[in-house]
């Protein structure tokens, strides 16, 4: 049944999108951008709610829409969790005490359309803009990003050189070549070649670049803080390669391939080499 609906959702998305672009690309274009930065509402539980709200210090307002976000407090360093798409910094809590045993003063906050942020939609840059908000009112020191989150730590970095606040970042696999990552969009909504080109010149339009300026391995060569870049060899979502290419780019970042993890990149060995770097990397990360 659930795959029915999701090829039925597709065959609607794919001929509106399409049959509109034979009288109007521009528009054709503006509805693909709307499905794509809708993300499908994942239901929050009530105990990982409840964990949320315990630790929830604020909201900060960015642009129109309310950053929820959170705060587990100790007296070192300021270090920032970012999760990655569909999901929300609850996906954090195997981190928490392992942290601040480190001394780690910890944050994290949910992107916009997602935890218990405001929001109908999301994209990389606006998730950006959040991370700098909230480490110019922390002065956040060290970053944990997953997946788009990644993407947008590093398209944050890449933006905001000073003032620097911002020693290290720990990437777990990134989002890489914009895109290659639009075109499996394209291919999953089954869009014609008209929407794809008026889809390229919006963005133009709106961020001043093609494409391939927004790719992490172009944009990681503007980042001046050090760090870590994880991403496993049978990641099925996102392109091993790419980090492959970051890591070409980013002569400061130590890059470790993984093997069996996927995606996702969760479990205890995953932890442990980031609290490893970390231990390395910082005086302050020092077990009480």
């Amino acid at each position: 049944m659930k795959n029915l609906v999701v090829k039925l959702t597709i065959f609607i998305y794919s001929n509106f999108i399409n049959g509109l672009s034979v009288f109007n690309k521009k528009q054709a274009a503006n509805a693909a951008m709307r499905v794509f930065q809708k993300p499908r509402g994942k239901k929050i539980t009530s105990s990982n709610k409840a964990y949320l709200l315990k630790y929830k210090a604020g909201d900060l307002l960015v642009g129109s829409e309310s950053i929820a976000y959170y705060n587990w407090p100790k007296t070192g360093k300021k270090i920032l969790l970012l999760h990655g798409w569909e999901s929300y910094s609850y996906r954090w809590r195997p981190y928490i005490k392992d942290l601040q045993k480190l001394n780690y003063n910890v944050f994290a906050l949910d992107a916009q359309a997602h935890g218990l942020s405001s929001g109908k939609k999301f994209s990389p840059t606006a998730y950006a803009d959040a991370i700098k908000s909230m480490v110019e009112k922390e002065k956040i020191e060290l970053i944990i990003a997953h997946s788009v989150g990644a993407y947008a730590a590093i398209i944050y970095a890449s933006e905001n050189t000073t003032p620097r606040y911002l020693e290290d970042l720990i990437l777990l696999a990134p989002t890489g070549k914009l895109q290659d990552f639009m075109n499996q969009f394209f291919d999953f909504l089954k869009l014609n070649d008209k929407v794809r080109e008026g889809f390229r010149e919006n963005f133009i339009r709106t961020y001043g670049h093609d494409l391939d300026y927004f790719d992490s391995d172009n944009l990681i060569k503007k980042v001046t803080c050090r760090g870590l870049l994880i991403h496993d060899k049978e990641d099925k979502t996102l392109p091993f390669k790419d980090s492959e290419d970051i890591a070409a780019n980013w002569p400061i970042g130590k890059f470790i391939a993984t093997k069996g993890f996927g995606h996702r990149l969760k479990g205890p060995f995953i932890k442990e080499l980031i609290l490893n770097y970390l231990k390395k990397v910082n005086k302050s990360a020092v077990s009480i």
